[in-house]
């Protein structure tokens, strides 16, 4: 009896962990690729659309390990293909699908990732140069922002993960993570750099206040 309340806790707990490392892992890889691009190339802010899509994709594409390039079409094999959920299902934001959406570029891993790229200049977000989604497993559940969907956007020199207090964003940790009923668009800052997903299990977190729920 005891074994079988605890090992779905002990299991989601592993999970997190898991996520932690390759979230982490994965803004590294995308970071030096970012920075090394950078040696022969100015920043460029990428229009959100097919062509901003290509253009961001082709910044990181040598430094990755894809075993399926679905580019702008279908995602098919690269990509969940549902609407992806918010973390909270009581959040009313509404999401594009990006596995139809041709303003996407879709990849996948050899590790069973999943990437987006997308251009960022005259979409809905603000004052930044381009965004990248990163599913940590492909199209395996829960397609959720904040559980297994996160975001790094593209700054001036900078690739930030989406969440860091005072950002490009309009949003930050504490407005669109860390509530009850948020979208989970700013989770990312907050796995990476306090290594913990306690944002799913209590509602009272913030990034200068109380780290994890207990």
């Amino acid at each position: 009896m005891v074994a079988a309340l605890t090992m779905p806790s002990l299991i989601a707990k592993h999970q997190e962990k898991q996520t932690v490392v390759k979230l982490k892992r994965m803004y590294s890889i995308l970071s030096q690729a970012f920075t090394m691009n950078l040696r022969d190339n100015e920043p460029v802010m990428y229009t959100f659309n097919e062509e901003g899509a290509v253009g961001v994709y082709n910044i990181f594409k040598p430094h990755l390990k894809i075993a399926r390039d679905c580019g702008l079409e279908r995602g098919n094999g690269c990509i969940y293909t549902g609407q992806y959920g918010n973390k909270s299902d009581s959040s009313s934001f509404k999401r594009a699908i990006y596995a139809t959406d041709k303003r996407y570029y879709k990849v996948l891993l050899n590790d069973g990732s999943s990437i987006v790229f997308r251009g960022g200049a005259n979409s809905e977000l603000y004052n930044i140069d381009f965004d990248i989604f990163y599913d940590i497993n492909g199209d395996k559940g829960p397609n959720k922002w904040g559980h297994d969907m996160f975001e790094f956007f593209g700054k001036g020199r900078q690739l930030i993960p989406s969440g860091i207090p005072n950002n490009y964003f309009t949003y930050n940790f504490d407005s669109a993570c860390a509530p009850a009923d948020s979208s989970g668009d700013t989770c990312s800052a907050w796995v990476i750099y306090k290594g913990n997903m306690d944002y799913l299990h209590c509602d009272d977190l913030s990034w200068n206040g109380k780290q994890k729920c207990k």
